[in-house]
């Protein structure tokens, strides 16, 4: 019913060995947070004094994931990881305009609430 020749099959390999890269890395990364912040129980974020560029990421997304949930009856709000495996508690200071600190990365500084963070697995 048809003429001509059909159209070639693009060969996505090397995209998908490159996705398959990243994740790996993503996941490696995660890992190595969560290894960091599991291991200290609820923490103030001041006591991270300074950060990686990958674990900046990561905090920021969790803790804007976080802030976007209500708190909930004990004060928390809550938000997952990535991989679904943590949770992070978040809570904020008593007076959020005063309980201040920086979070140091290698690319800037975050100036934000002292914000009571811990991690937990699920």
């Amino acid at each position: 019913p048809g003429s001509g020749r059909g159209a070639p099959i693009a060969d996505l390999t090397e995209g998908r060995r490159r996705l398959e890269r990243r994740r790996a890395q993503e996941r490696r990364e995660l890992d190595e947070l969560l290894a960091r912040m599991g291991a200290r129980g609820p923490i103030k974020l001041s006591t991270l004094v300074r950060v990686d560029a990958h674990e900046f990421r990561h905090l920021v997304a969790w803790i804007g994931r976080a802030y976007e949930a209500p708190p909930g009856s004990d004060g928390a709000r809550r938000a997952g990881s990535t991989d679904g495996r943590t949770a992070i508690l978040l809570r904020q200071p008593a007076d959020p305009h005063r309980e201040r600190t920086r979070l140091r990365a290698p690319h800037g500084m975050l100036d934000l609430p002292d914000f009571h963070i811990e991690v937990v697995r699920r």
